[in-house]
Formats: structure tokens, sequence, C-alpha cells
């Protein structure tokens, strides 16, 4: 079946499909669900909601669901820029190509593993969800699946194939991530005399200064240690028309601590804490919208992590951790496990990015021994 999981996995490297390329997008779509559409039988459904697509597998006697998450979005290399199809190579075990560590490869595994077990029932029910824009945030991929489409979507038990190093966990910071919205008064500026506290952009430039500022609180937490912690401004929108002043603005945070005995959130409720004292708005409304704790010591979780050590033939690291991907948007709704099972990747997103081919099989017998066997 290598033979057919490369051939998947050739077809979506050659597509470029990454934003704005939504021409890219829409063809590796097209080119799953007909793949999926081929592969599927009286108990199995394919479903496309906004250009995510859901492929079902009813077990018939368990209660049980295991949902599959892969996202068909990559991003272009950062080396050059990319526009025309490109080419799969196989070298040293390898398989290098646009988007094969997130993740095209998992993507081939998954389908090729279907494919295999297609006249077999699973033990479980079983969901795998292609979200279209995981690179960029995920809108109108999982967010809106999660936001809109959550009955079709939950699971017992979430797993992420996306390529990197093995092993089971999620991410290997603590991670939480946090919107900062700002409400004041706006209007025409030609007309309206808006008092600098009540400026939205006034308040919103002041913010940004405050937030630089009391991060070295959290930095003089690590002077002496060799990992430091990452806060990243990630994005600022505010936004009605060119000549009026908005009557909102949204901050976004994205804080990364080296794990260690401090918890991510009261780390960034200290922050908060002193920004509001000095903000010219004082009603910040404040959303942890991408941070979650996956608990992995229930019984489906234990069954994934028994099946995966027993495939790699050696004890895998695992972490109870806060983290991101797509992962956490169900991890933090739902309070479900969310597990990585990574192939051996090297290079995430550059021009050299690679796969070994060992670890793809590996995704292929986790797939049937957890799931059928």
């Amino acid at each position: 079946m290598s033979k057919y999981r490369d051939k998947i996995l050739q077809k979506l490297v050659s597509i470029p499909s990454y934003y704005p390329n939504i021409v890219g997008i829409k063809r590796c779509e097209n080119f799953i669900e007909k793949t999926l559409t081929e592969i599927k039988n009286e108990n199995s459904t394919v479903e496309i909601i906004q250009g995510n697509i859901i492929f079902s597998v009813n077990s018939n006697n368990n209660k049980e669901t295991v949902a599959i998450l892969l996202h068909y979005d990559t991003t272009p290399h950062f080396e050059e820029s990319v526009s025309d199809d490109l080419d799969l190579i196989k070298k040293d075990g390898y398989f290098y190509g646009l988007g094969v560590t997130s993740a095209k490869a998992a993507i081939a595994s998954i389908i090729s593993a279907l494919k295999i077990n297609k006249d077999r029932i699973p033990l479980k029910n079983l969901k795998i969800i292609f979200s279209c824009d995981e690179t960029i945030g995920s809108l109108n991929g999982t967010k809106n699946l999660v936001k809109n489409y959550l009955k079709k979507v939950s699971a017992d038990l979430y797993w992420i194939p996306d390529c990197t190093d093995s092993y089971l966990s999620i991410g290997t910071y603590n991670v939480v991530s946090v919107c900062i919205g700002l409400e004041g008064d706006g209007g025409h500026p030609a007309y309206n005399i808006i008092s600098e506290s009540k400026n939205v952009i006034f308040s919103l430039k002041h913010l940004l200064v405050l937030i630089t500022k009391n991060f070295k609180l959290i930095e003089n937490k690590y002077i002496n240690k060799k990992l430091k912690p990452v806060l990243s401004i990630t994005g600022v929108k505010s936004f009605e028309q060119p000549n009026i002043i908005p009557t909102n603005a949204e901050v976004y945070l994205d804080l990364r601590l080296p794990p260690d005995e401090l918890n991510v959130k009261d780390v960034i409720g200290q922050l908060l804490v002193e920004i509001k004292k000095e903000s010219l708005l004082k009603s910040l409304d404040v959303n942890y919208y991408n941070g979650f704790s996956s608990e992995l010591s229930s019984k489906i979780a234990k069954e994934f992590i028994y099946t995966a050590q027993k495939i790699i033939n050696n004890k895998l690291e695992t972490n109870i951790e806060l983290g991101s991907h797509d992962g956490a948007f169900y991890g933090y709704k739902l309070k479900k496990p969310v597990v990585g099972f990574l192939p051996g990747g090297k290079n995430l997103h550059a021009k050299n990015e690679c796969v070994h081919e060992s670890s793809l099989d590996n995704i292929e017998k986790l797939f049937k021994y957890f799931l059928y066997d």
C-alpha cells in the first residue's frame, strides 16, 4: 500500500495549497474529496462544510468516537516564491516536498490506512476532519466547526498526526493565547470630540506599550534560566472605515513559558492585572481563546498511549500540558483529551522540510491497531 500512499502524497505536494492561493486551496479540497468518495462505502460518509471535509465511519456497536485532526492548507517556503506545481522527492528514506511536515504526509498516510481497512468495521466510531485554514488561524476551519457545528465534530479523543519528532503530547511549551478587547467612543474625527480616555485608537497605542513594559515582570523570573519565555503580539484588529474612529479594538497575545512549576494562566493573569492598573480604558475584556489542558488519564487516552508505545517499541514521552494547534479549540471547548503521535519530520515549513518514510508506516499501524484490532 506504500505505492498508493506515495501516489497520494505526490499529488498533494504538487498542489500549492497555501493562502492567499485560493485556487490551490480549492484544488486540494477537490482532490481529497474525490479520493475519499472513491474509498467510502455504505458504512461511511463524506461531508463538506465550508471547505472543511469530514469523513465519518460508523462502528455500529460502540459509542466512543475518535477524531483525527488534519489540515490540507500549508505555508509557502519562506526562502523563495512558490507559484508552480511541485514535485515530491524521495531521498535516503525521507520524503521532501511542500507541506509534507504540515500536514500532507499525514493526510496521505491516513487516506492510505482508510483504503487498506475500507471493508472492515472499526472498533470505535471514527471522524477524520480535514480543516481548510489551520496555518492562518482556523477562522473558517476549526474555529468555525467548533462554534457552529460542534455536534458534527464532537469526539472522545482527538489525535493530531502532524509531522515532527515522535512523542505523545501537545506542544513543547506551556502556551496560552489571549484576546484583549477595548471599547470606547467612536465617530468621525471632524465632528466628534472624543476624550483621550475614551478614544480606542489612542488607548490601543498606550496598551501596546504597557504590554511590552510589563512583560519584563515575567522575564525577570527566568534571568538565571537557560530557556526564556516568549510573548508575541500576534494581531491587532480595529477597523470600521478609513475616516472613522472605531468603537472597539482587539489585541491578540501568545504567551509561551518553558516547562516548569509556573502555571501559565497565573503568569498571564499577573501581566493583565498590571496592564489594567495603567490602561486608559479600565473595562478591558479578556478572553482565553486558545489554551487548554489535555488530560491523558482517561481510558481511551490510555489505550491510545499503550498502542502507540507498542508500535514504536519504546516508551513515549507523555505530558499533560498546555498547548496550541487546532487541537486546542477542541480541548478547550469539549474538555476532551488531545494527543499527538507525530511521525519523525524535520525543518517544518522550510524549503528542505521532510519526513521519514518509516514514520508514515507508524501512522498506518497506529490507525489499524487502535481503531480496528
